[in-house]
């Protein structure tokens, strides 16, 4: 009994991991067309799912702060970094998300 609920468990775990993985990069072609409502949509679809996905954090940063949102900017930023942190992804975004808070200091 463990071991299917475990085996379901991972297909699920799976699924919304390519469901969010299509929806990152839908909402990353919104962004770079320009179409800033469309890419916050996608994104904050991602985090309907997975809270603390920082890319879609950081992305949602980005769009706030194009559209002149520099506190709420801020927070995504900081958001971003802190499940950065928490899942131990210390990866390429770290560098980008720094550039920015101090961009926004």
């Amino acid at each position: 009994m463990k071991k299917n609920l475990i085996f379901c468990m991972f297909f699920i775990i799976l699924f919304v991991y390519e469901l969010n993985a299509e929806e990152m990069e839908l909402g990353e072609k919104m962004f770079r067309s320009g179409d800033l409502k469309s890419a916050r949509a996608f994104y904050e679809k991602v985090l309907s799912t997975d809270s603390q996905n920082a890319l879609a954090h950081y992305y949602l940063g980005l769009i706030e702060y194009e559209e002149g949102n520099i506190d709420r900017a801020k927070l995504r930023f900081q958001i971003a970094y802190e499940c950065l942190n928490t899942k131990d992804l210390a990866g390429p975004l770290i560098g980008p998300i720094d550039n920015k808070k101090a961009l926004l200091e």
